[in-house]
């Protein structure tokens, strides 16, 4: 296995140096783009089909599409030696359908010829973008493509937008990178519906070279290496979909776990979206960075000097399961959307869900005294902090109830403006997240101490009791 993997790889190494070697020569658009890419801080992407193209023309001299040919003598023995080593040897039965979980319908893995052109295609992408050589490149996709059909999972990344500009190592499976731009390589047929492949902006040499032609610029992005299960169609059970469904399930929540973690540190952004990068064997998305929005609206960061003091905050939310148990879905839901609505009175309903939900439980009369009065006493370290607090949350409450009852919550919002000489509306949404954010850290703190500590929230007194206003008085 050794030596036909030896063979392998010499020949791999010998075809992407011959590609190389002819995009330097003879595409010099395609080579303007490899030398522009800096490996630290962009991602490159190139076409599947075009890149299929390339390698076929430069590496094999042959200038057909494949796909519709059945006879692959052009491909000499590689093709020979890819299916020993991938399929052959690992006994590996590709005719077997099986269930991911996106859908409930049954897949069938690519053809061998597929499979081939996509291990290139990813060697190729993965040796421009790092410092590894291909040895070792191929021996970590052999590795890979082995793992996934012994223990029926398959590799994923989890990607997002973030507004960190540095590196960041957060877990072992979770890191921050601080990409700037995105390389596309693609090509345009002009005669789009006539070609087999969409083509982008290389074949017409007097086309103008624009940087709109071939970079995106996006924001950096978090990584969540993971792994998802898969099962196979013939021992299909509805049970095993709704399992690998709920594994999935988990992964997202972990995702918006450590999002939620930010915001509760005070980064504010808006999370859009995430792509699920799925390993080398599926046919990668033309546009999977273009597909990245970047973190807009972010009105503050992450700091370098304030990463350490952030990992301290992410480890207790992730001891306290406050954005995970079931227990606490009602603040985690809500928590999320708040800081990702874009009409503002949404947004203070959603908050004051949550602050009813902790602070007047099981109550039914004096809602806004309640309100204000226990979340002051909950958060606030003196008598000056508390009454700030307490105003602005019955203000706040007042002006929600003129949102819920059909009131003139404009008039209210301007009101509470000039009150607290805030310039904008958004200024009273920011001290609204900054008051949620000491509640929920605050409670963080509770939950790790006494798991069970929001029972004790039904207590009118116990917001008296525990208030660190009266931490040098006896109650």
């Amino acid at each position: 296995m050794k030596n036909l993997n030896s063979e392998l790889i010499q020949i791999i190494k010998d075809d992407i140096n011959n590609l190389l070697n002819s995009i330097s020569e003879k595409e010099p658009k395609i080579n303007f783009i490899i030398s522009e890419f800096n490996k630290g801080v962009n991602v490159l992407t190139i076409r599947f089909s075009y890149f299929v193209e390339l390698l076929n023309k430069y590496s094999f001299n042959y200038e057909q599409s494949p796909f519709k040919e059945r006879n692959f003598e052009f491909l000499g023995k590689r093709l020979d030696l890819f299916n020993e080593t991938f399929i052959t040897r690992e006994n590996i039965n590709l005719n077997n359908q099986v269930i991911y979980y996106y859908s409930r319908s049954p897949e069938s893995f690519n053809k061998p010829i597929v499979l081939f052109y996509l291990l290139y295609y990813r060697i190729f992408i993965k040796y421009l973008s790092s410092s590894s050589n291909i040895s070792i490149i191929f021996g970590e996709l052999y590795d890979q493509w082995r793992n996934s059909f012994t223990t029926l999972k398959i590799p994923v990344t989890f990607i997002i937008p973030i507004p960190v500009s540095s590196t960041f190592i957060i877990s072992e499976k979770i890191q921050i990178k601080p990409i700037i731009g995105h390389f596309r390589i693609e090509k345009m047929s002009e005669e789009e519906l006539e070609s087999s492949y969409h083509f982008w902006n290389f074949i017409d040499e007097d086309f103008p070279f624009d940087n709109d032609d071939y970079l995106d610029l996006i924001s950096p992005c978090l990584f969540y290496n993971t792994s998802l299960p898969y099962i196979y169609y013939d021992k299909y059970k509805e049970e095993d979909v709704l399992r690998i469904r709920k594994k999935f399930n988990v992964k997202v929540l972990n995702l918006i776990q450590i999002v939620n973690s930010f915001y509760l540190f005070g980064v504010d952004f808006k999370y859009k979206s995430y792509f699920i990068e799925l390993p080398w064997w599926f046919i990668p998305s033309p546009d999977k960075f273009r597909n990245i929005e970047e973190a807009l609206f972010s009105s503050r960061g992450l700091e370098e000097d304030e990463k350490e003091e952030f990992l301290k905050l992410y480890q207790n939310v992730i001891k306290s399961k406050i954005f995970f148990s079931n227990d606490y879905k009602m603040i985690s839901n809500r928590y999320h959307q708040i800081f990702n609505r874009d009409f503002y009175p949404d947004l203070i309903l959603d908050a004051f869900i949550i602050f009813e939900w902790l602070f007047t439980r099981d109550m039914r009369a004096e809602l806004t005294y309640r309100l204000s009065l226990n979340t002051a006493l909950f958060i606030s370290s003196n008598w000056i902090e508390f009454k700030q607090v307490n105003d602005f949350m019955r203000d706040l409450y007042e002006l929600r109830s003129s949102i819920v009852h059909g009131g003139d919550w404009n008039r209210k919002g301007s009101k509470i403006m000039k009150k607290y000489n805030f310039k904008a509306p958004k200024d009273v949404i920011n001290k609204l997240k900054s008051i949620l954010n000491k509640c929920i850290s605050r409670l963080i703190e509770f939950i790790i101490n006494e798991p069970n500590v929001l029972k004790k929230f039904e207590d009118k007194y116990y917001f008296f009791e525990t208030s660190r206003i009266f931490k040098n008085v006896e109650v």
